[in-house]
């Protein structure tokens, strides 16, 4: 089952090796002495730092978290997929290379994996991914950096006074037109709004440039385009990581199957930088829960005209899958495939994502008849593991807790799961024996989860409780 072409959703425990090339580490260092900084602010890890053959390891899962980037990983291929921005590495275990969409890279040493974690180079990892590394040996301090970006640069020195739109239309390249209507915040902080438009060239190149207003008269101060997009899906403007300043969402345009690749771009670091991508079908942008704050929901296509539905939000480091919190938004999944029922008639795929649907809305009842039924139904998509997956959750969110971990079981023996879900079957056995008060079987299934991606709802509960763990 397709659960999402881009998926950025997902980052485990792997467990990165951290190559200092062109340094001396002595075998007097002590591993359990290093910190570890993302650019020079403090980080909690949950796995110490250490050495293997005069190379430092750290854990992947702290590395990622620190960029906010998310990885997952399947045992029983040794696939590695990790995702940064709008970056995407393959990995397999037991070979030193990357695998890009267009070129193999060697990272410099090979993946290792250690009571269920995964380690990898550090360094030539971090610079694929766009990050330098520096070590202090006086500090004993290892910090993660994310260089200035040309794009934080003036592309055009010039400024041409007039308005907005007549601006825009002699800063976009020779021949191109505007593709949307000029949107306009103030995006660096500085008090002085910015202006961001889109633009299609006469090649069918796709971009944005953002300007500056400068008493009269704008000057242009970033531009991006992606020559694989025919068109933007979306261009908004909202705080939606409520850091007090607005940011760019953007959705590349890719085709009506293909869908769009969204795009969330910050000013931070002095500069305007991605935090963040995925691919969807559907983008919904609001306060879900009137708490003050911006979510988001994504809908991305299955087959036809059925959705993976997820809802967003910010944990100060990344956009992470937070359904629990806003159950009321999924009253429109409900009315979607309710809806959809009437004209479609009743099958196994219609009553999986029905069940789905009332279980995201806190309805464990009407989730549980569809999923049963739906099960009954003879096929293989959605797959057995896929509905056992969902009456695990169903069980435990009626605090039947005993069948709930009956069905994560069951899901997991059948080998089917695909690593983007994964997880998801460990850390619902663990809140299961957290419930029933089995602290020793809730850490064992914790550590399972985190081993295998850290885009699954719930990541930053079970990673505090590890952190909250005594030290020994």
């Amino acid at each position: 089952m397709k659960m999402g072409k881009i998926a950025l959703k997902l980052c485990l425990s792997l467990v990165l090796l951290f190559s200092l090339s062109g340094m001396v580490l002595g075998n007097e260092l002590n591993s359990g002495a290093i910190r570890l900084k993302f650019n020079g602010e403090p980080l909690k890890t949950i796995h110490p730092l250490w050495q293997e053959r005069g190379v430092m390891m750290i854990s992947l899962s702290d590395f990622c978290d620190s960029l906010g980037a998310s990885f997952s990983y399947l045992p029983s291929s040794g696939r590695i997929n990790v995702y940064h921005k709008n970056k995407t590495l393959n990995l397999q275990v037991g070979q030193d290379k990357l695998l890009g969409l267009k070129e193999t890279i060697k990272i410099g040493g090979k993946p290792l994996v250690r009571e269920g974690a995964v380690y990898l180079p550090l360094r030539g990892l971090a610079h694929l991914l766009g990050e330098d590394v520096a070590w202090s040996a006086a500090k004993q301090e290892v910090d993660i950096t994310t260089p200035v970006s040309k794009w934080a640069f003036v592309f055009n020195s010039q400024s041409v006074k007039g308005k907005a739109g007549e601006a825009a239309q002699q800063f976009i390249p020779l021949k191109a037109e505007l593709i949307t209507s000029l949107r306009e915040n103030d995006l660096d902080g500085d008090g002085v709004q910015e202006v961001v438009v889109g633009y299609k060239t006469k090649q069918n190149r796709v971009g944005i440039i953002v300007l500056k207003k400068e008493e009269d008269s704008f000057r242009k101060v970033w531009q991006k385009e992606d020559r694989y997009a025919y068109g933007l899906n979306d261009l908004l403007l909202a705080d939606i990581n409520n850091d007090g300043k607005d940011e760019i969402i953007l959705g590349w345009l890719y085709g009506v199957s293909a869908g769009a690749a969204l795009e969330i771009i910050t000013w931070q670091n002095g500069q305007f930088d991605s935090i963040y991508a995925n691919g969807y079908h559907r983008l919904e942008v609001g306060d879900f829960n009137q708490d003050g704050k911006l979510e988001m929901a994504l809908w991305q296509k299955d087959t036809g005209e059925y959705y993976q539905i997820n809802t967003y939000n910010w944990d100060g480091d990344r956009f992470v899958v937070a359904n629990q919190s806003y159950s009321s938004y999924f009253t429109k999944a409900v009315d979607y495939y309710q809806q959809l029922a009437k004209n479609d008639g009743q099958s196994r795929l219609l009553d999986y994502y029905l069940a789905d649907a009332y279980q995201k809305a806190a309805n464990n009842l009407e989730a549980l008849k569809f999923a049963q039924r739906g099960l009954a139904i003879e096929g293989s998509s959605p797959t057995d593991a896929i509905f056992w997956l969902l009456e695990g959750k169903v069980a435990y969110g009626m605090q039947r807790y005993q069948e709930s971990i009956a069905n994560y079981q069951k899901a997991l023996v059948a080998f089917s799961l695909a690593a983007s879900v994964l997880p998801e079957a460990h850390w619902g056995l663990a809140q299961n024996f957290l419930a029933l008060g089995n602290q020793e079987k809730a850490l064992k299934e914790i550590k399972e989860a985190i081993n295998l991606g850290n885009g699954w709802e719930g990541y930053q509960k079970a990673k505090e409780i590890l952190l909250n763990q005594p030290k020994h």
